[in-house]
């Protein structure tokens, strides 16, 4: 019983995406290693900045 809530818990911890949290308005750079396809309907809303 107690053996199936310790894996439980570790497979929780383990399958966690990576996170980061920033303070809203701090500009960040994104590398990314592949090109990146937005669909024509969001492609307006996407902004560039170099």
């Amino acid at each position: 019983m107690f053996g199936n809530a310790g894996q439980t818990l570790v497979n929780g911890f383990l399958n966690q995406k990576p996170t980061i949290t920033i303070d809203q308005g701090t500009r960040v750079n994104v590398f990314v290693n592949r090109d990146l396809i937005f669909p024509n309907n969001l492609a307006g809303a996407v902004k560039i900045i170099q």
